[in-house]
């Protein structure tokens, strides 16, 4: 395992960047108050791909989108990994996806207390993205203090993207716009 305390950059991934088609797989990785534009902690960019296991995610900042984790064009696979206290000022408090290839899928994991400030998702936001599979997870007390979706903000790129939620919970979320847990725009199958 691997702790990043502390780094900044200017632009994404305040930790870790990710692009040109890399491939990061982090087990047991920390990363704690780590800060950024986009990506406080990791970018994920230009067709990479990360791979995190039982990680662990706090305090990292984003000015812009994804508190934690930016995902642009990549994808993203999160097992029994932990979100706790991550702030985006824009959208995805923890984890932010966008471009039509972005997806995510997160399994076994927390996000606790995640905050998206002046956009949406609390804790995600996958917006103009691909699909967003989550199973077996926690959201509690997660909060989009302007925008929607307190916990989870879907808006695919296409009518095409799907949502599938399993086996998981939401309490304590909270949302300034629509959506106090989930706030969803034109997928094509959501699956609860």
């Amino acid at each position: 395992s691997v702790t990043f305390e502390m780094n900044d950059s200017l632009d994404k991934g305040g930790a870790i960047d990710a692009a040109g088609a890399s491939t990061v797989t982090c087990n047991s990785c920390v990363f704690t108050d780590n800060t950024s534009s986009d990506g406080g902690a990791v970018a994920v960019r230009g067709g990479s791909f990360l791979t995190d296991q039982n990680g662990e995610y706090s305090g990292n900042e984003a000015s812009s989108d994804g508190g934690a984790i930016h995902i642009n064009g990549g994808e993203g696979t999160f097992v029994a990994s932990s979100f706790v206290g991550n702030e985006a000022n824009g959208a995805g408090g923890a984890v932010y996806a966008y471009n039509a290839t972005a997806t995510i899928t997160v399994s076994s994991a927390e996000f606790r207390s995640n905050s998206a400030f002046t956009d949406d998702g609390g804790a995600i936001a996958s917006q103009r993205a691909s699909d967003l599979d989550i199973s077996s997870s926690i959201f509690d007390s997660n909060i989009s203090l302007y925008g929607d979706g307190g916990a989870i903000r879907f808006a695919p790129a296409f009518f095409t993207n799907d949502l599938t939620i399993d086996a998981s919970s939401f309490e304590g979320n909270e949302a300034g716009g629509d959506g106090g847990a989930i706030s969803i725009y034109k997928g094509d199958e959501i699956a609860l």
